[in-house]
Parts: C-alpha cells; sequence; structure tokens
C-alpha cells in the first residue's frame, strides 16, 4: 500500500486529488488520510435545496462541495477525520467491505469496540461514526468515508436536513442520537493524536506501507482538476 500525505482542508482539492490518483495506475492501493474545514458533502445525485440548510451553512460560511460518488450528505470539520482507498478494481460491483473493514479492524486495534453495522455504516457504542461511499474511475476504485472523532454535532444537526422518517423508522428522536464521536471512548485523546494513532495502526494491520511523494508539477495537474 502507498500511503500519501496530504496538508490541504479543502474537500474539493482532496476529492480532486482522488481522481488524479486513480488515473495514475498505480499498481498499489493508495490511501489518504484527511480532515476538512467545517465542510458540508454531498452526494452526487443529492439535492442541495433537500438536504442542506443553505442559509445556516452561509451564515456560518461552510463550504457546501459535492462529491463524485453517490451516498448521502454529511458534515465535517477539523473534529472529522476523511479517509480514501484509491485501488485497481477487481470488479465492478460497488464493495464496500473490504475497505471499511481495515479502518474497523485498525480502529479495535486502538481498543475501540468498533462494529459493521450496515452496507455502508461502522457503529460504536450502537450509534453511527462512520459512513463510506465508493465510485469507479479509469479501472480503479476510488473509496472514501468518514471518522467522527470530535466533531461539532451540533452544528450538524443545524447544517443538515434529516429525514424524519427515517429516525422514526429507527426509533431514533435526533442526529444527537443517532451519530457518536470516537472521543467518547478516548476522552483523553486529541484529534491530532488520534489520526497519529490511527495511521499507525492502519500501517501495523497492513503488509507494507511505502510513502508517496508528488512533483509540484503533478500537484499542478490535481489542482487543474478541482472545480
Amino acid at each position: 500500500m502507498l500511503y500519501l500525505p496530504t496538508t490541504s482542508n479543502d474537500a474539493t482539492k482532496l476529492f480532486a486529488l482522488e481522481y488524479w490518483l486513480a488515473q495514475q495506475n498505480y499498481p498499489s492501493t493508495v490511501f489518504l488520510l484527511w480532515s476538512t474545514r467545517p465542510t458540508i458533502m454531498l452526494g452526487k445525485y443529492q439535492d442541495a435545496l433537500a438536504e442542506v440548510n443553505l442559509a445556516f451553512a452561509e451564515r456560518q460560511k461552510l463550504q457546501v462541495t459535492r462529491r463524485y460518488s453517490g451516498g448521502g450528505t454529511i458534515y465535517t470539520d477539523p473534529g472529522c477525520f476523511q479517509y480514501s482507498f484509491i485501488a485497481p478494481a477487481t470488479t465492478a460491483k460497488i464493495d464496500f467491505t473490504q475497505f471499511s473493514a481495515r479502518i474497523c479492524q485498525a480502529l479495535q486495534q486502538m481498543g475501540l469496540p468498533v462494529q459493521q453495522s450496515s452496507r455502508n455504516d461502522l457503529t460504536f457504542q450502537g450509534r453511527k461514526f462512520s459512513g463510506n461511499a465508493q465510485y469507479h474511475r479509469f479501472g480503479h476504485v476510488i473509496h472514501h468515508g468518514s471518522l467522527l472523532f470530535d466533531t461539532d454535532v451540533k452544528t450538524m444537526a443545524a447544517a443538515l436536513h434529516v429525514d424524519n422518517l427515517k429516525l422514526r423508522s429507527k426509533h431514533i428522536a435526533s442526529v444527537h442520537q443517532r451519530v457518536i464521536n470516537l472521543k467518547t471512548g478516548l476522552p483523553t485523546m486529541t484529534a491530532a493524536e488520534f489520526r497519529t494513532r490511527l495511521l499507525a495502526s492502519i500501517k501495523q494491520t497492513s503488509d507494507e506501507v511505502t510513502p508517496l511523494t508528488l512533483t509540484p508539477t503533478q500537484w499542478r495537474a490535481v489542482d487543474g482538476i478541482q472545480h
């Protein structure tokens, strides 16, 4: 596996980076671990008017962007981490398990009894802390997921229009009851420490991890895709 360190907190740049990496035909999986400034990410097919409190987003100066993948709308901030796997595709089918299982294993190694609860969610103490989405391009699968560590859930709830029918079907009164931050299980850990520990755990649960760096010319090519 190749690991590419990133410093940008701009989701549009990271989505462009994923897309660009898929075009490079690396023979190994490329892994990214990143976070964003306060951002709302829409799935490819979602209606912003239905999913987002746009007036609130404008007042709070939240970035609103759209992924290349499907899936639901999410809120991310510096207390939330995103991970990406860009790998040669072995099937045309959408398969979350092979990638989310690696994150699940790494978190379990850190002492968190997390579980895969559905096709694309991970849970802790019976509540969701991670969602996943993916798409295929250039013979590669681009898989990305979110990890709530110390996210501002109050802002999340205000920024998103949550489907009340979905909440009722799960016997949940609000988004606060549906999601959980992993900091609940690691109360003394900072977000920076969590990132370091998670990355170390992922490296330990992988056969071999090789650092990947991009040249200034390559980064400019990524910038050319960003929108």
